[in-house]
C-alpha cells in the first residue's frame, strides 16, 4: 500500500487542492467545503491552513474573504507556524485549532499485551468510555458504533486486571472513508506511561490496513504524548494544520 499517496490525497482533499503539486512559499485556494461542516467535526472551518516544510495552503470559504487580503500582505515565505497562529488570531479570531499531521511508515509488528475486542467485550467498553467521557450522558448510540469497530477489527486495547484500561476508537472520515481510517486511543488515568496506547493503536493499524485502509494519525500541536505514541506506532510527522471558525 502506498501510504504517502494515499494520505497525501486526503489532506489535498481538505485544502481543494494537490498538495503534492503546491508551489514553495504561500498559496491561497477557494474551496465551497470551507463553507460547510465536514463529517465528524462539530463546527465549520471557515479556513483551512496546511503546512509542511516548504509550503503553506490557505483554503478558505465565504466568512474568510474580506480580509485575505490582509493575510497575503502579511504571510511571507518565510512565515513559520508560531507566527502564522499569532496572525490569524489579529485578523480574524474565532476558534482556532493548531495540530499535526502524521503519515504511517509501518516496520516490523511486535505483538504486545493488546488484543481485538469482541462483541462479548461491549459492557467493560461502557465502562470505559464512560470513565473517559464522565460528561456524556446519552449513549443510545454507542452500542451500534462498538459493533461497528468490532466488525472492522479496529476496537483494540489493553485489559489490566479484567479492566479495559488502554482503547482505540475509529473517529468518523470526512474524506475516503473508504481508503482510509483514523485512529484514535485513549488510556484511563493511573494506566499511562507504560505504552499500553502504542500498542493497541500499532494493532489497530494492522487492522485498519488489513481491511485495504490507509492509517492516519492527527494531534493537537501541544499534546506531545499523542505525539510521541504516533511515533511509537509506527508514524512519522508529516505536516501541520490550523483551523479557524469565524464568530458569526
Amino acid at each position: 500500500m502506498d501510504y504517502e499517496s494515499i494520505t497525501t490525497e486526503y489532506y489535498s482533499r481538505w485544502v481543494g487542492k494537490n498538495i503534492a503539486e503546491a508551489v514553495e512559499g504561500a498559496e491561497y485556494v477557494y474551496s465551497d467545503e470551507r463553507n460547510r461542516v465536514q463529517a465528524g467535526y462539530g463546527n465549520r472551518f471557515d479556513l483551512w491552513v496546511w503546512m509542511d516544510d516548504k509550503k503553506i495552503i490557505v483554503s478558505y470559504g465565504d466568512k474568510a474573504k474580506d480580509n485575505l487580503g490582509l493575510l497575503r500582505e502579511k504571510v511571507g515565505s518565510t512565515t513559520n507556524a508560531r507566527e502564522l497562529v499569532q496572525l490569524l488570531t489579529e485578523i480574524y479570531g474565532g476558534k482556532l485549532s493548531h495540530g499535526v499531521k502524521y503519515l504511517f511508515r509501518g516496520g516490523a509488528y511486535a505483538p504486545g499485551p493488546a488484543r481485538i475486542l469482541r462483541g462479548v467485550d461491549y459492557e467493560l467498553y461502557e465502562d470505559f468510555f464512560r470513565k473517559i467521557n464522565p460528561d456524556c450522558k446519552e449513549l443510545s448510540w454507542l452500542r451500534e458504533y462498538f459493533d461497528e469497530m468490532v466488525s472492522e477489527g479496529v476496537c483494540c486495547g489493553v485489559f489490566t486486571n479484567g479492566t479495559l484500561t488502554c482503547c482505540t476508537d475509529a473517529p468518523l472520515m470526512p474524506y475516503m472513508s473508504g481508503e482510509a481510517q483514523e485512529i484514535g486511543v485513549n488510556t484511563l488515568e493511573g494506566y499511562r506511561g507504560r505504552h499500553y496506547a502504542a500498542d493497541s493503536a500499532r494493532l489497530c493499524a494492522e487492522q485498519i490496513i488489513k481491511n485495504g485502509k490507509c492509517p492516519q494519525w492527527s494531534t493537537d500541536i501541544d499534546n506531545i504524548a499523542s505525539q510521541k505514541t504516533a511515533e511509537s506506532a509506527g508514524f512519522c510527522r508529516f505536516g501541520e494544520y490550523i483551523g479557524i471558525t469565524i464568530e458569526d
